[in-house]
């Protein structure tokens, strides 16, 4: 009766002993069902330690998980730090061209006011 109570509780595919004998009562996939991959994966050999292979090997995996999210992290940030200097360098260009085209502008006009200040003076000297 007892053996059949506890094949009841406890299931190897949906509810495997190894994730839910936690002294909380919680089962850890309500846990790392929230988590990025490689976190939740070595919180899942952190949480079954002692309980399902060897404890070594559980804690080697959980490191294995843990040193490639670490690697994951430290390749984005990089890759944000390449974009965000990509970027920077796009803004300059366009900074650089509106105000090339300000100055040639700014110059054109000038040269228009020039013109029509003689053409006033050329005008006001045949009066």
């Amino acid at each position: 009766m007892a053996e059949e109570r506890k094949s009841q509780e406890y299931d190897l595919v949906n509810k495997p002993r190894h994730y839910n004998v936690h002294p909380s009562g919680v089962e850890c996939i309500q846990i790392t069902e929230w988590m990025p991959f490689c976190i939740g994966s070595a919180m899942k050999y952190l949480w079954r330690c002692g309980l399902k292979d060897d404890e070594i090997q559980e804690l080697e995996k959980a490191r294995w998980y843990i040193t490639r999210e670490i690697d994951r992290r430290k390749r984005l940030k990089e890759k944000t730090a390449a974009e965000q200097s990509a970027l920077q360098n796009q803004i300059e260009i366009v900074d650089n061209a509106i105000q090339e085209k300000q100055s040639r502008q700014s110059n054109a006009f000038r040269g228009k006011m020039a013109w029509a200040t003689r053409m006033k003076r050329k005008a006001d000297r045949k009066k």
